[in-house]
């Protein structure tokens, strides 16, 4: 929004200020509670988040928790113990996990 009082100014960060942090932002879909075999964590994975997504969840109020995901089939598989409610996000799992 202009004035036509004020005079205008452009800002802008260096590069070189900003691409290392840049490079370190890894993108996460947030996902509410779904029901999923805590030991297996097995559901449809998003296409466009690469092949290495990773299930990130609280594992207590403290700690995180991060489990590779299992590619869901076709087939129903229900899990050995119990199911349950989950909520956390996927993301892509970075080079230093």
């Amino acid at each position: 929004m202009t004035s036509g009082i004020l005079p205008r100014k452009s800002l802008s960060l260096l590069r070189e200020w900003i691409e290392e942090p840049l490079s370190r932002i890894l993108p996460s879909l947030r996902v509410e509670p779904v029901l999923v075999d805590p030991e297996t964590i097995r559901m449809p994975k998003p296409v466009h988040l690469g092949e290495e997504q990773v299930w990130s969840r609280r594992g207590s109020e403290t700690t995180w928790r991060h489990d590779l995901i299992v590619p869901a089939t076709h087939e129903a598989l229900s899990p050995k113990g119990s199911a349950v409610a989950q909520e956390g996000y996927i993301r892509i799992r970075g080079e230093d996990e």
